[in-house]
């Protein structure tokens, strides 16, 4: 017998030259029955030596948890370098929202007094007043329109003219422009400009812009002109232009 070691752990072995064979001897009871001939614990002894066994190798496990983002370190960093930007950029919006709210606020209040100073404008004085504080506003157009029909009916047509021009441009885009256009060559033709206000009629009669009732009343003016010139082929021109 002799004692070997397998896989760092001592053992005894025996030759029997009979079996020609080795016999691993783990304990003593497998011993004292080897001795007796009445068991032998076969295992023919490896002659090539285990390899000794390994264990997992957890470096690399560590080694990726120890080098795994830390987002809150990274979300500190990134605020510690931007957060003058950060902070500029919504300070911006939020002056730009302010300001627009402000503008809303203020054009709103401003409409509204406009509408008071509007409706306490009761004489051609106060509207003309009006007119001059605001004179690009649809009011002043509206305002200018009430002193040229007052002017029209008290036949002073050379004023109403100028005040019919003023509420056509500020009443551009709107139908009382057309109504405006269509007294102020009105007032022509009454003041002795004739082919003016002939020339203005057949101009707004033309025009698709404008609503239908006004090109009729255009075309309704101008066959009358030309009845009364005794132009009878402008005169059934005109007329058909009024049933359109």
């Amino acid at each position: 017998c002799s004692r070997r070691r397998c896989a760092g752990i001592s053992k005894i072995a025996c030759w029997f030259t009979d079996e020609k064979q080795w016999f691993l001897i783990k304990s003593a009871d497998d011993f004292l029955h080897l001795h007796r001939g009445e068991d032998l614990l076969s295992s023919t002894f490896p002659i090539d030596h285990p390899s000794p066994m390994t264990t997992p190798n957890n470096s690399n496990a560590a080694a990726g948890e120890n080098t795994a983002p830390n987002y809150e370190e990274q979300f500190h960093g990134f605020w510690k370098k931007n957060r003058n930007t950060i902070a500029a950029a919504c300070t911006a919006v939020l002056l730009v929202i302010v300001g627009k709210s402000s503008w809303e606020i203020f054009r709103v209040q401003h409409e509204k007094n406009i509408g008071t100073d509007y409706a306490s404008a009761t004489t051609p004085d106060k509207l003309r007043a009006f007119v001059r504080e605001h004179p690009d506003h649809r009011l002043a157009g509206a305002a200018s329109l009430r002193l040229a029909d007052d002017e029209y009916s008290a036949g002073k047509y050379t004023d109403a003219i100028s005040d019919y021009e003023q509420a056509a441009g500020a009443l551009r885009g709107t139908p009382f422009a057309g109504r405006a256009a269509l007294g102020q060559a009105i007032c022509k033709i009454q003041s002795g400009r004739a082919a003016d206000g002939e020339a203005q009629l057949k101009q707004i009669a033309a025009d698709l812009s404008q609503l239908q009732a006004v090109r009729a009343e255009a075309a309704y003016d101008l066959t009358r002109l030309a009845v009364d010139d005794g132009r009878r082929d402008d005169a059934k021109k005109f007329a058909d232009q009024v049933q359109q």
